[in-house]
């Protein structure tokens, strides 16, 4: 029980969550259309914001994205709002051209369309209120370096609202406490420095870099940053440009990184004087925290973040052990870094046991060095001293697991059970147009943009439909552990169902004979489903029927009568298609033959009282009965 305890409690003090500062950098300064201003200092500001506040920024997650289209930018903006939890802190910077249309502020891709602006670029004003929804973290920054220049184009079609217009963020800002950060007042224009890029972001990095530090404490907060801002980008244009600060809520953006590392050096020379670390390897980690961090190689790179690391727990054992495994990686020799030690004789066991069949495929490496395989079962470590060691269980076939085993006393037996767990990757699923079903496997799993989490070592099926557009199947077999996969689906647009026209009648068909009529219609060769209207005149048809056939009977029973019909095609996709208005006329109503009179002939003198009057029998061509009206009387009058 006691070293079941020990061990869970090493495992919680290592992997509790800890706040995370997200960040999407977003450069735009290459735009499609020629005539848009080029804006090349725009990407190098945002490389530069990338880089320093990977730095200095509490716990960082970077995204650059450098000229986005308008689907990457949705994209990249709803993802950078939706994975973010409770403690965190979300920093959107941005620089590129913006614009305002009446209350809407716009931020300009590269594919824009001037002319269509309001379709083509990204409404960031309703944006931030729709991925507000998404958003839980409890800080929000969002810097906006926009507009190099009074106008968007360079043409005969002057844009001269492209500024940022504080106004249309500050309900944003009341509303959900995020705070802004503005290159300039919506009446200035934001200058560009002579060696390129802006005055505004060259200031912003000079005071997240530690500038803005007044009081010299280890945090550098958005209200300080402000304030060097303002002052040095109104002194360095002549009070032209005036950076605007939209929020009051006080947020820590930076760690002054000096403070930190001046710390940090006076902690490794005191371990180095207390024989508790090499001389070397005190040297190599003196040396990293006194250069910049642009000199840093990219070893010494992941090793100051160590360093960084172990202000937080102030274990050198912990420390030495990940700067083994970072020399591991590099396939360097580690210099110095020697566990730390209680005993000069270690005596100490710990076994690692394999708690299923996928287990046994882990490889395992302690303290930054392998130390052998699962494959048996089992693997025993020996002669370990007391003190903290970092053990990792990894293949290409599992789930890589890390844990930190303490050793407090001499002696000491330790067993771990690991349980292989089959490796999953991130499939991240994106589609032009966007908002499209996406399935997987046959199982629908949202709309795009979407990911979801699969097992290493499958093939998966991809299917991404859009109602009134189109569908597209792909297959990804994820074949290793990595980085996420992006599937960029472009969805074909499916053409509309052919125009269904009249086979019979045909349209305008005259002598339809009356009753019941039977209409006949085409259209193309795929699956479609056939609404058919239809009606005495143009404004009283109905729907009379929804049929995947091409053929229905209605009836027509008025002699003479113009009826009226058209059919609307409709495909999987909901695509539809109407006919032409069609109409036919039944046939007129002929009438019988004359009757012929028989007896007594036409003039005939009759002396008879009693007079029989025969006719021969009409006959009707429609096969109507006939009826016979008979006429008598004197002279030229009868009744």
């Amino acid at each position: 029980m006691k070293v079941f305890l020990l061990i869970t409690m090493a495992i919680l003090m290592v992997f509790t969550a800890v706040a995370s500062t997200r960040v999407l950098v977003i450069g735009v300064g290459k735009y499609n259309d020629t005539s848009v201003i080029q804006l090349p200092g725009a990407v190098k500001d945002a490389k530069a914001f990338s880089e320093i506040i990977g730095r200095t920024a509490d716990n960082p997650s970077i995204e650059l994205i450098e000229n986005p289209t308008l689907t990457s930018l949705k994209v990249n903006i709803l993802e950078w709002a939706s994975n973010n939890e409770p403690g965190d802190t979300l920093i959107l910077y941005y620089s590129g051209h913006g614009y305002s249309m009446e209350n809407d502020t716009y931020l300009i891709p590269s594919d824009i369309n001037t002319r269509y602006i309001e379709e083509t670029a990204y409404n960031f004003t309703t944006g931030l209120k729709t991925i507000s929804e998404y958003i839980s973290a409890k800080d929000v920054l969002i810097i906006i370096d926009a507009c190099y220049s009074g106008s968007l184009v360079n043409d005969d079609r002057p844009l001269t609202n492209a500024k940022i217009k504080e106004g249309t963020i500050e309900e944003i800002s009341k509303d959900k406490g995020y705070v802004f950060l503005l290159s300039s007042k919506s009446n200035e224009t934001s200058k560009e420095r002579p060696e390129g890029g802006g005055q505004f972001t060259y200031y912003l990095l000079k005071g997240i870099e530690g500038e803005a530090n007044t009081d010299k404490d280890e945090e550098i907060t958005v209200s300080e940053v402000y304030d060097y801002l303002k002052e040095e980008v109104r002194k360095a244009t002549s009070n032209n440009q005036t950076p605007v600060m939209v929020g009051d809520r006080e947020i820590v953006i930076a760690k002054d990184m000096r403070v930190k590392y001046e710390s940090l050096a006076a902690d490794i020379t005191r371990l180095s004087r207390e024989g508790k670390l090499d001389s070397e390897s005190a040297s190599m980690y003196m040396k990293i925290l006194l250069q910049k961090e642009t000199e840093d190689t990219p070893l010494e790179a992941i090793i100051r973040g160590h360093l960084v690391d172990y202000a937080s727990h102030r274990d050198p054992a912990v420390l030495i052990a990940f700067t083994k495994v970072a020399y591991g990686e590099f396939g360097e020799t580690t210099k110095g870094t020697q566990p730390t030690k209680v005993s000069s004789t270690g005596n100490c066991i710990l076994k690692i046991i394999a708690g299923n069949e996928i287990g046994k495929k882990g490889t395992v490496y302690f303290n930054g060095g392998k130390a052998g395989t699962l494959e048996n079962g089992q693997l025993e470590i020996y002669d370990i001293a007391p003190g903290s060691y970092l053990l990792i269980i990894d293949d290409p076939e599992i789930a890589r697991e890390e844990r930190t085993i303490v050793f407090e006393n001499d002696y000491e037996i330790k067993e771990i059970t690991f349980y292989g767990q089959t490796p999953t990757r991130i499939v991240r699923i994106i589609s032009t147009p966007s908002n499209a079903k996406a399935y997987m496997d046959g199982e629908e799993i949202g709309t795009t943009p979407v990911q979801r989490e699969v097992e290493v070592g499958k093939e998966y099926e991809i299917e991404v439909y859009l109602e009134r557009y189109g569908r597209k199947t792909t297959k990804i077999n994820v074949g290793s552990k990595g980085e996420p996969i992006i599937l960029d689906i472009q969805i074909p647009q499916n053409p509309p169902p052919v125009k269904p026209t009249a086979v019979t009648p045909e349209n305008g068909a005259t002598g339809i004979p009356w009753g019941n009529v039977v209409l006949n219609w085409r259209s193309g060769n795929e699956e479609l489903t056939y609404s058919l209207q239809y009606g005495e005149s143009p404004a009283t048809m109905e729907e009379l029927t929804k049929t995947k056939g091409t053929e229905y009977t209605v009836s027509a029973p008025e002699r003479g009568k113009t009826y009226y019909w058209k059919v609307t095609a409709t495909n999987s996709f909901q695509q539809e298609t109407t006919s032409d208005l069609l109409s036919f006329t039944t046939k007129e109503n002929a009438p019988p033959t004359t009757p012929n009179l028989i007896a007594p002939p036409n003039n005939e003198t009759i002396k008879a009282e009693g007079i029989v009057l025969r006719w021969d029998r009409s006959t009707d061509a429609d096969g109507d009965t006939v009826q016979y009206q008979v006429y008598f009387g004197e002279g030229k009058r009868h009744s």
